[in-house]
């Protein structure tokens, strides 16, 4: 899609950005002090990785929290070292036309290659987003400091 937009905006005119574009919120929490970083950014498809046979589900998987532990442990840049955190991102705004793009192709450690997952997913007749999208809000919880109100 990025080649069909940056086509038409040499001609002046944007078609693909109002159909097409969403945006997000990618999210790091410190389990220390609780400081959250917060990167916004746009997508015009979500790239869901088939991990069940219906999109719900799959779009749930995409939008789960990863648990940063270990040797993967977050730069908290208040607590000025590695800490464990949680990661995650939220959907603040969809298209008018949402697109997803099923990731059907793992790799197999043991054999090397890649291998195909054939599951069939079910798609819904009509696909409610309101459990996915949560709008930025200025005082989310997500991101307050512990002891400092929140």
């Amino acid at each position: 899609m990025n080649l069909l937009e940056t086509r038409f905006v040499s001609l002046g005119r944007t078609v693909i950005q109002p159909l097409f574009k969403g945006t997000c919120v990618y999210e790091t929490r410190c389990q220390v002090c609780g400081f959250c970083s917060q990167r916004f950014s746009s997508f015009l498809e979500l790239d869901l990785k088939v991990s069940s046979s219906n999109l719900e589900d799959c779009i749930s998987h995409y939008l789960a929290e990863e648990f940063l532990t270990g040797d993967n442990r977050y730069a908290c840049p208040t607590c000025l070292e590695k800490r464990d955190g949680v990661r995650r991102m939220r959907i603040t705004e969809t298209p008018l036309m949402l697109c997803f793009q099923l990731l059907r192709f793992t790799f197999d450690v043991r054999s090397g290659r890649r291998v195909k997952q054939k599951t069939p997913i079910r798609l819904p007749d009509i696909l409610d987003m309101t459990d996915f999208v949560t709008p930025t809000e200025p005082n989310s919880t997500y991101g307050r400091r512990k002891g400092k109100g929140g």
